[in-house]
């Protein structure tokens, strides 16, 4: 792809240029002190840093994305050449093979698309395999509600292509650009997650190449089917995934529930998962130790006269999700016996965490030591403790 390739030069570039700077300063005896000021000043200048330079880039860097995602789906979508796509993959499996399988594999799949700050070096000694240009959504089944797509269509793209057409995954993570392959060969979790388990969970067949160069469709009659999810890569390669959808709709009714104790944020936590009115997506804030506030919210077909007003929390003037959470712990903003519902548009709430109003697309800076909690998968007792980075 032409926007990799130049992604992939002006990184080189950067990577020399920073490699040269670092030679040159040793050289002069100015590394360290320079080093010391600069480390000096991102701490202690941390707020005009996230506003100056971080902001703008992870603005361009969202631009960037979409684009990307745009142009895929304009000029690479080709789901026809899949077959084909799958074979340059067997190819390559069975040139190593026949090399004497002296290195290991993995996909040639580039570090700055990874979801990771660690800079991975360890490809430079192995077999790449070409799988990130897997980016097409195959076939929508509606009939029985299964999406197939390849493993490297991510995230966003999944929610473009699902929603006008009325649709969505049960369970959507809620990075933009986390791929379908990650999810499945690692994990991956939402606040519907106590109703519908893990994106795994979401799949009724893997399509995958094995060591061999054979290309295998399983599903939950092969024992293969459930070795894969969080096997990272080390059984084959994902070439295509099976995924169950379900009706979307326009609105969800999002409620705010205050706690004043972890007794109380437990009990109500257990009663909206096993309630008869169980919620769509469970999520919530502890703020202090005994401070928090829980928040749940139903799909929700169309906004009715009568309904509390539709809260578009995603323009720029909106405070921080966090912020407007507390409120409610705060000021006890509550509508008769109820806390207050707003109705919120689908893909607020929808794409990212279920219930939470937050903005995908609108910078959040890090506040440190706020405890998330995401819902358990089915069949776990263990409850999911996250500390927020994005709130």
């Amino acid at each position: 792809m032409v926007l990799n390739q130049v992604l992939n030069l002006l990184l080189s570039v950067l990577r020399l240029i920073g490699s040269a700077l670092y030679f040159i300063l040793g050289a002069l005896g100015l590394r360290g002190p320079l080093w010391n000021a600069f480390t000096y000043s991102l701490t202690n200048y941390r707020t005009a840093v996230v506003l100056i330079f971080v902001m703008p880039l992870s603005v361009v860097f969202d631009c960037y994305w979409r684009l990307r995602t745009w142009y895929i789906a304009k000029y690479m979508s080709a789901p026809a050449l899949h077959p084909k796509r799958v074979q340059r993959v067997q190819e390559a499996v069975r040139d190593w093979a026949r090399q004497g399988k002296k290195q290991r594999m993995c996909t040639a799949r580039p570090g700055w698309l990874t979801v990771s700050p660690r800079h991975s070096t360890y490809k430079k000694t192995m077999h790449t395999v070409l799988t990130h240009d897997l980016t097409d959504i195959l076939e929508l089944d509606t009939k029985n509600r299964i999406l197939r797509v390849e493993p490297s269509v991510n995230i966003l793209q999944l929610i473009d292509y699902l929603l006008p057409r009325g649709w969505t995954l049960p369970v959507i993570p809620e990075l933009d650009e986390l791929t379908v392959g990650g999810l499945i060969n690692g994990y991956g979790i939402e606040t519907s997650s106590h109703h519908y388990g893990l994106f795994c969970d979401l799949a009724v067949a893997y399509e995958i190449v094995v060591p061999s160069g054979e290309v295998k469709r399983v599903t939950p009659k092969d024992k293969l089917f459930h070795c894969i999810p969080w096997s990272y890569g080390t059984l084959g390669f994902l070439t295509a995934v099976e995924l169950k959808v379900i009706p979307a709709t326009k609105y969800v009714r999002h409620r705010y529930v205050p706690v004043y104790s972890v007794e109380e944020c437990v009990k109500k936590w257990k009663e909206f998962q096993t309630g008869e009115d169980s919620p769509d997506f469970l999520e919530g804030f502890m703020y202090t130790e005994n401070t928090g506030v829980l928040m749940v919210a139903w799909y929700h077909a169309e906004a009715k006269p009568g309904d509390p007003p539709v809260n578009n929390i995603n323009w720029w003037y909106k405070p921080y999700f966090y912020k407007h959470a507390l409120s409610f712990v705060e000021e006890k903003r509550l509508r008769g016996a109820h806390p207050l519902e707003p109705v919120l548009p689908a893909p607020q709430p929808l794409h990212l965490l279920g219930p939470r109003e937050s903005g995908s697309h609108v910078p959040q800076p890090h506040f440190p030591h706020r405890l998330r909690m995401g819902s358990p998968s089915q069949g776990s007792s263990a409850q999911a403790h996250r500390v927020s980075r994005r709130h």
